[in-house]
């Protein structure tokens, strides 16, 4: 494997002043406070998010800001072709260190797409207790698995940090726009031409300079495809991934679907189990977020109607361009907040979005009609008085109002009004 090739800081020892050190971004901060700390960094997250050119920002950071030696850093990108990592730290140790006294001072070791190296886990736990100079900080997709099935004692040595899209405010900063949250309402026609360009890249930084056409192939090739036909058959059984591609579309086209798995399975002519195995992949690949009905014990929620959201509008508009603007929202709030819930009563009263935090709940609707449905503020006092709540809030098209009864209070927000959003709600 051709370590030098990865690592020219090795002849040169210093890092190459062209080299361009990218969006220098806040989960940047993240990663440079943990490099005192001892576990693995696990840098996860969707396809074309930026992991890579974290560690090649963090790699910058060390020799330039914090003067490490360039010998003791060491980057390795794998692939199915390219995966044999003991390899790879017995090869560096012995013909780059080659037993010096930087050998036993701190090395940082950064491994990019490690999901390809065969029970990586238990290799590095392995360097871990063996190499206690040793740093590393590793990447790969969202299907790597530090989680509800790694034994405990591995788990604890892994530190995990989620690399996301930019958010709204990261691709204001991008495009070098300052918009100040106290005067949103001057600034009203610009937000809302910001925030729906905003909608179709998702904050994908490679994609800005991108028409549409070439935007939507980018998506579809680079991120969804490669995920549905690569990554997800190489970590689960799939033997239809066909049927896992008309899935995610299904979901394109109709974000907040219940997840009626007999009825989707009849649709795509498959079988239940497969379905519901094949939405489970989906969410654990990071494509696609699982909303329950709020209220429900776990047994009853795993059993209920679930409603399916992609997880970034990129997607949704790479697939169906024409998509209806109020469902695409709803997906973009769902996924800003993080929401876990919706409410469907049992007499069929529908609340879009239920948001919990500790025992903080807050019911929240989407409605871009001229006038807010009058029938959509009662059900909300409804649920508010149901649940012994004093706030809910309904993200509007141009409506700005705080509707009152009894002690409960409903506010009114245009969706456009980015910061105050984030400020009540958030």
């Amino acid at each position: 494997m051709p370590i030098y090739k990865f690592n020219p800081w090795w002849q040169t020892l210093e890092i190459d002043e062209d080299v361009k050190p990218g969006v220098e971004r806040p989960v940047l901060r993240e990663l440079q406070k943990e490099l005192s700390n001892r576990k693995i960094v696990v840098l996860s997250g969707l396809r074309r998010t930026g992991k890579s050119t974290l560690m090649q920002q963090m790699i910058q950071f060390l020799v330039r800001k914090k003067g490490v030696l360039a010998k003791r850093i060491i980057y390795m990108a794998f692939s199915q072709e390219n995966n044999e990592l003991e390899n790879i730290i017995d090869r560096y140790l012995k013909e780059v260190l080659r037993g010096t006294e930087q050998e036993k001072q701190k090395i940082y070791i950064f491994l990019d797409e490690i999901q390809y190296v065969p029970q990586w886990q238990k290799v590095l736990s392995v360097y871990f207790a063996k190499h206690k100079n040793f740093k590393f900080f590793i990447s790969g997709s969202m299907v790597l698995h530090v989680g509800e099935h790694t034994p405990k004692n591995i788990k604890n040595k892994f530190k995990e940090i989620e690399v996301k899209p930019l958010d709204f405010e990261e691709y204001l900063n991008l495009k070098g726009i300052q918009i100040d949250a106290k005067q949103e309402k001057k600034y009203e026609q610009e937000m809302k031409t910001y925030f729906r360009n905003y909608l179709l890249h998702g904050g994908f930084i490679e994609t800005q300079k991108l028409d549409a056409g070439m935007r939507r192939q980018y998506i579809k090739e680079n991120i969804l495809e490669r995920i549905i036909y690569k990554d997800i058959p190489q970590n689960f059984r799939v033997s239809k991934p066909g049927v896992l591609n008309r899935l995610v579309r299904l979901i394109a086209y109709e974000p907040g679907v219940f997840g009626n798995f007999k009825h989707i399975a009849k649709k795509l002519s498959c079988d239940q189990r497969t379905i519901a195995r094949y939405v489970s992949y989906l969410e654990k690949s990071g494509l696609v977020r699982n909303l329950y009905n709020f209220g429900l014990s776990p047994l009853q929620k795993e059993k209920s109607l679930k409603k399916l959201y992609l997880t970034n509008t990129a997607f949704n508009l790479a697939i169906s361009p024409e998509i209806d603007f109020e469902k695409l929202l709803t997906q973009f709030y769902v996924n800003l907040f993080e929401a876990n819930f919706f409410s469907l009563s049992a007499q069929k009263q529908l609340i879009k979005v239920v948001l919990q935090n500790e025992d903080k709940i807050i019911p929240l609707e989407i409605d871009l009609s001229e006038q807010v449905s009058s029938l959509l503020v009662k059900k909300l006092f409804l649920f508010m008085q149901k649940h012994q709540l004093t706030k809910g809030y309904v993200i509007t098209l141009n409506k700005k109002n705080v509707l009152k009864k009894a002690d409960m209070k409903i506010e009114l927000i245009p969706y456009w009004r980015y910061g105050t959003v984030l400020k009540k709600i958030k």
